[in-house]
């Protein structure tokens, strides 16, 4: 299953900040929320093995990767040598510690691209980007600091192949899906939260069940 990548080199270099994706902390910015600070660019610091496929064919099985949410890159080990995957070897979809993540690019959707989870196989299904921003101490450069990343998720509604909302409201989310009353009660009943993937997933379990019935 190796063979596509036999003869790579692209190996992973010394960290340097991104500035789209650094967020500068000094007098005029604030601190992000520390509650969401992790030490590393991953969505999960050790190798694990993962398949990674593309328009539903198996391309590499068991591969040991991990994800880097700074840079949108699929790393992996080989010959105990860290390599990126190469942008040429496309990659839509990876299986990897219990998750389905897609990778998307900019010609599918310009609303999100780069690593994305799935929370469900049917539509409409959650998507979460998982950003991760670099954080730089600009107004004390004398003062050794452990590296620093911000967590910032977005989450949006992949309703059909051909449609994805951007959700920043539950009310807009369930105009846009109908059966307004009946969602609506749902929705306050269980005080589903924007910003909770994992209840956004219940909602549209619950639309799923509602259209079925109908």
């Amino acid at each position: 299953m190796f063979g596509g990548i036999n003869g790579f080199s692209q190996t992973v270099g010394t960290f340097m900040p991104n500035p789209d994706r650094t967020f500068m902390a000094g007098n005029s910015y604030p601190w992000p929320d520390d509650r969401n600070y992790e030490p590393t660019p991953y969505l999960f610091d050790d190798f694990i093995a993962g398949n990674l496929y593309f328009q539903g064919d198996l391309l590499f099985a068991q591969l040991p990767i991990r994800l880097n949410l700074y840079n949108d890159e699929i790393e992996f080990l080989r010959n105990d040598s860290v390599f990126v995957l190469p942008p040429y070897i496309k990659v839509d979809q990876i299986i990897t510690n219990g998750q389905v993540l897609l990778f998307l690019d900019g010609e599918y959707n310009h609303m999100v691209e780069g690593i994305v989870k799935t929370w469900s196989t049917d539509f409409p299904t959650v998507l979460t980007k998982m950003n991760k921003f670099y954080i730089w101490e600009s107004y004390k450069p004398y003062v050794v600091k452990p590296t620093l990343f911000n967590r910032v998720d977005k989450h949006f509604v992949w309703v059909s192949e051909d449609k994805l909302l951007e959700v920043n409201t539950v009310k807009q989310l369930i105009k846009a899906l109908g059966n307004s009353t009946q969602l609506t009660a749902f929705a306050k009943e269980q005080k589903i939260s924007v910003n909770n993937p994992v209840e956004l997933t219940k909602l549209l379990d619950h639309y799923r069940f509602l259209t079925e019935e109908q």
